[in-house]
C-alpha cells in the first residue's frame, strides 16, 4: 500500500468514526454550544465537509490561483452554525470526502511539492494537504466527543474497529509528525493556571489529556511488540494514572513525548511483514487488526488536540496556536 492509497484508507475510516460520534449526540444536544459561543457538534461535523470540498478545489488546481478568501471563510462559519440537519450535514461530509479522495489519487506525483498559501501567512505544500482531512477528522471526533461530556454524557462513543489494513509506514511517522508539532505548541500555549482548569465535573483538564497523549507512543510502541497477543487483561490502569505528571511541567512533558513517538516510529518500522494480517482480541468482543494498532498513536494526537482546543475556546482563548 502506497502513501496515497494509505491516506484515502484513514480519511474514510476517520469520516466514519467522526460520522458516528456525532450520530450519537443527543438530537436535542446537536446545536448546543456549552458556552452559547463555542462551535456546536453539527457544526463540528459542518465544517469537515466543507474542508473537503475546499482542499478538493485546491488540490484540482494543483495549487494554482487559489489561497485564503476571508469572505468565503466568513460564509463558511456561518453555515456552520445555521446547520441544523444530521442528514444533510452527512451526505455533504460523504460526497466532498470521495471527491477529495478521488483528487488525491489523481495528483500527479510531480505536482505535490507545489506551495499553496491556506491562510496568511501559512503555507504548505500539497502534499502536507493532503494529510489535513485525516487531521481534521480526528480533530473534530475529539471536540464531538468532548462537548457530550459538557451536557453529561460520559460513555466513548466510537466506531469501533476500521478493520484498517496495515498502512504504509512512513505515511504513518509523516502524519504523527505533521500533527505532533501543533499539539506541543497548543498545549505550552495554555497557562499554568489553566492547564488544569476543567469547565464542567468530570470533564477532562489539559494536563489529562496532554499526558494521555505522551503516553500513547509508548502504548503504540507496546502494542505493535505484542502484535496478535496485545490484550488489556493484565494492563495496570492504576500505574497508568500514577505516571501522569500532577503539576504542568512542559519542557519534561515534551521530552517524554517525542521519546514515546520516538519508540513507537522504531516499531512501526520493525514490524515484521508476516505480522501485518494479524489481529488482537484486547478485551472480549473487541478485535483490533496491525493497522488498528499503528494508526492509533496518530489518531490519538489529533483527536486530543482537538479537545485541547476546545478546553481553550472555553476559557477564553480562540487563537489557533
Amino acid at each position: 500500500m502506497d502513501r496515497s492509497q494509505t491516506l484515502v484508507m484513514l480519511i474514510k475510516a476517520a469520516m466514519e468514526s467522526t460520522i458516528a460520534a456525532a450520530r450519537a449526540t443527543a438530537p436535542d444536544k446537536l446545536t448546543w454550544s456549552p458556552d452559547g459561543k463555542s462551535r456546536s457538534a453539527l457544526a463540528q461535523l459542518c465544517e469537515c465537509g466543507q474542508a473537503c470540498e475546499w482542499f478538493t478545489h485546491i488540490l484540482n488546481a494543483r495549487g494554482e490561483g487559489v489561497g485564503f478568501d476571508p469572505e468565503s471563510f466568513k460564509e463558511a462559519q456561518i453555515a456552520q452554525r445555521r446547520a441544523s440537519d444530521i442528514d444533510v450535514v452527512e451526505a455533504d461530509v460523504r460526497a466532498h470526502t470521495a471527491a477529495f479522495c478521488d483528487a488525491l489519487l489523481n495528483l500527479p506525483a510531480e505536482d505535490g511539492s507545489k506551495q499553496v498559501e491556506l491562510f496568511p501567512e501559512f503555507h504548505l505544500s500539497l502534499n502536507h494537504l493532503m494529510l489535513l482531512p485525516l487531521e481534521n477528522f480526528a480533530y473534530h471526533q475529539g471536540q464531538i466527543n468532548y462537548i457530550q461530556t459538557l451536557y453529561g454524557d460520559k460513555d466513548m462513543h466510537e466506531a469501533g474497529s476500521a478493520q484498517i489494513d496495515f498502512p504504509d509506514r512512513e505515511t504513518i511517522i509523516e502524519a504523527c509528525e505533521f500533527v505532533l508539532p501543533m499539539l506541543i505548541r497548543t498545549v505550552r500555549a495554555t497557562p499554568a493556571d489553566k492547564c488544569q482548569w476543567s469547565p464542567a465535573e468530570g470533564a477532562r483538564t489539559i494536563l489529562d489529556m496532554a499526558e494521555e497523549v505522551r503516553q500513547s507512543g509508548g502504548w503504540g510502541a507496546d502494542s505493535l511488540e505484542a502484535a496478535d497477543k496485545f490484550s488489556f487483561a493484565d494492563f495496570d490502569f492504576g500505574a497508568m494514572m500514577a505516571d501522569r505528571m500532577q503539576e504542568p511541567d512542559y519542557d519534561t512533558w515534551e521530552t517524554r513525548l517525542r521519546a514515546n513517538h520516538e519508540a513507537f516510529y522504531a516499531k512501526l518500522r520493525a514490524f515484521p511483514a508476516e505480522k501485518e494480517g494479524l489481529s488482537a482480541e484486547p478485551m472480549p468482543g473487541w478485535v483490533l487488526t496491525m493497522g488498528d494498532l499503528a494508526y492509533y498513536p496518530f489518531w490519538n494526537i489529533a483527536y486530543h488536540l482537538g479537545q485541547i482546543n476546545y478546553v481553550q475556546c472555553l476559557y477564553g482563548d480562540t487563537e489557533m496556536h
